[in-house]
């Protein structure tokens, strides 16, 4: 089961809240590895919004809210290619609508309801 933490304080404090996460907080919320998620900005251009003064990568609620969707929809058998190019097309309320639906349909991340 996948950790619902991020993206439950998301839907919370709402996408300007001005809160980020470090790339290893958000491979653990999607239960994936670091260099997953440095592979999908590589090959797919799901780049984090920001970067810290560091220049360590900063995942802000909007991130989250596509890097859900993207999961969600590879959970179903869309390619990360194709699962990408949609999380990145459309914007957060529209992403919001598409969870939204999957939730309904009564499967998120791969777990039935």
């Amino acid at each position: 089961m996948r950790d619902h933490e991020l993206w439950a304080v998301c839907e919370t404090v709402g996408p300007d809240s001005g809160l980020s996460w470090s790339i290893g907080e958000c491979a653990k919320a999607f239960a994936l590895a670091p260099a997953t998620l440095r592979a999908w900005e590589a090959r797919y251009g799901m780049a984090p919004s920001g970067r810290s003064t560091g220049g360590h990568r900063r995942y802000t609620c909007d991130d989250i809210q596509r890097l859900r969707l993207m999961t969600t929809l590879m959970d179903r058998g869309v390619h990360a290619r194709e699962a990408a190019a949609l999380a990145l097309d459309l914007d957060a309320d529209e992403i919001a609508v598409q969870l939204a639906t999957a939730d309904a349909a009564g499967m998120t991340q791969g777990e039935p309801v």
